[in-house]
């Protein structure tokens, strides 16, 4: 065996490495939805997720983090398979929930996604505004019938055998 094919080795490991963490950032960043982590963290607080959007400008008014400026400039640009990122990017999501109480709480979700990391999740509590607090008050969370054909339900039905309809 050649020695030189020893040192060349690790380099092909390297590029290896590289490649695999470049998919794994593109599927973080674009293609992952977090919605495991988010019910987790809404089941953990005994509260029932209602929605889960991403913030608007009204939002941003009342928001615990700093609202990120429409142009930013980096210093390290990076072209992924035809993904043109940089090296941390950050992305903001709401959490509309309800209480077991139906209290409506709003949860904000940075994600936080670095080249070589795994992705940072933080959550802070919000304020939630006047018009979600009326939207809240027409969620059905007991019921015996279903909404759609009035078909009795038993409690553990989380489709309708009737109509088809889906439940949370």
């Amino acid at each position: 065996m050649n020695i030189d094919f020893l040192f060349f080795i690790p380099f092909i490991a390297l590029i290896v490495y590289v490649f695999y963490q470049s998919i794994k950032l593109l599927n973080n960043r674009y293609f992952r939805s977090y919605d495991k982590e988010v019910f987790s963290y809404a089941d953990r607080k005994g509260l029932k997720v209602t929605e889960v959007c991403y913030p608007n400008k009204l939002d941003w008014k009342s928001s615990p983090f700093e609202q990120p400026s429409l142009i930013s400039f980096g210093l390290v640009l990076i072209n992924l398979f035809g993904f043109i990122t940089s090296w941390t990017k950050r992305e903001y999501r709401l959490i509309h929930a309800v209480s077991s109480k139906g209290k409506a709480r709003l949860y904000w979700l940075e994600i936080e996604t670095t080249f070589f990391c795994k992705p940072e999740l933080t959550f802070k509590e919000g304020k939630v505004r006047k018009e979600k607090l009326k939207a809240v008050k027409n969620v059905i969370t007991n019921f015996t019938n279903c909404p759609a054909c009035n078909y009795e339900l038993n409690e553990q039905d989380l489709t309708c055998p009737d109509c088809g309809l889906n439940f949370k």
